[in-house]
This record gives structure tokens, sequence and C-alpha cells, in this order.
């Protein structure tokens, strides 16, 4: 999974960013991946490849 995000605001210092909370589980069936994408919001989404 490659997970793609856009900066919450303009001037976003990503090295304040800690980890990546899509490393912590997995995904079981990927038709769920729908559902973490509506609750993640339109700044984060996600490929699996």
């Amino acid at each position: 999974m490659k997970l793609v995000y856009k900066d919450p605001k303009p001037g976003f210092d990503r090295t304040l960013v800690k980890g990546v909370v899509a490393r912590l589980f997995h995904i079981k069936d990927l038709r769920h991946a729908a559902a973490l994408e509506v609750i993640a919001g339109a700044s984060v989404s996600f490929d699996f490849f």
C-alpha cells in the first residue's frame, strides 16, 4: 500500500510527522479500503499495488 496525502495547510512541516498510521494495521478485504478513504477525507488516498 502506498499512502499519498496533501499537506493540510500551506507551509506544513512534514518533519513533524512521526509516522504513517496506515502501517499499523492491515486491510484483509480491499473492499473496505473505501471506508477508510471516507473517514480520512479528501486529503488522503490509498493506492494498492
